[in-house]
């Protein structure tokens, strides 16, 4: 550790890299495309290919899929999901572990969806 911070440490703006130099990296990869697209303003299409990225990485553990549901959430809650039936409907391509992951994170998303609405439909006094 001590030999960490001697030499610097390079720095890289992973929007300056192609999605598919950012795919060579596997795990910190998927999290470096999640953190360069989550500011676009329809995030669907980056979310079906991270899962099936995920799906990729071989047989799930437990820990595994916890990170797969930190960083769906994070996306989905940070980005903006413009169709969620879409992610659904193309969810169930993923092998049964992700496709229940993100299963659970899309009943999250469509119920946060019916509050707004809710929230919007409410006379304002």
């Amino acid at each position: 550790m001590k030999t960490l911070f001697h030499e610097p440490i390079p720095l890289v703006d992973i929007n300056q890299l192609s999605d598919d130099e950012i795919k060579q990296q596997r795990w910190i990869g998927i999290v470096a495309r999640v953190i360069k697209h989550i500011r676009e303003p329809h995030i669907d299409p980056y979310s079906l290919e991270w899962l099936l990225d995920c799906a990729t990485l071989g047989n799930q553990n437990h820990q595994q899929l916890d990170f797969f549901k930190t960083l769906l959430n994070c996306a989905t809650r940070t980005g903006n999901v413009i169709d969620i039936d879409y992610l659904v409907e193309e969810s169930h391509r993923l092998p049964k572990p992700i496709g229940d992951t993100f299963m659970t994170i899309a009943e999250q998303l469509e119920l946060g969806a019916k509050r707004k609405a809710k929230l919007r439909a409410k006379p304002k006094v």
